[in-house]
């Protein structure tokens, strides 16, 4: 890593340059990763409340169902 850093700096200003955006480019890969990982989360905590909802619906369907049937 030394050498790759000791080369690109024998470059001047341009490897600097280099170096650094090398810096950011990590750098917003790990911001990038975690929010992904928030985001994933989120879209699992999503699906269950969906879940919860259709399941609520059908039920409620159901008990109209049976009171449109009426008494038999």
């Amino acid at each position: 890593m030394d050498a790759v850093v000791k080369g690109f700096l024998e470059q001047g200003v341009l490897g600097l340059v280099i170096i650094g955006l090398g810096f950011a480019v990590v750098y917003l890969f790990k911001q990038y990763s975690a929010i992904q990982e928030k985001r994933i989360a989120e879209s699992r905590e999503s699906i269950k409340a969906i879940e919860t909802s259709t399941n609520t619906l059908e039920t409620l369907t159901e008990v109209l169902r049976e009171r449109n049937r009426g008494p038999q």
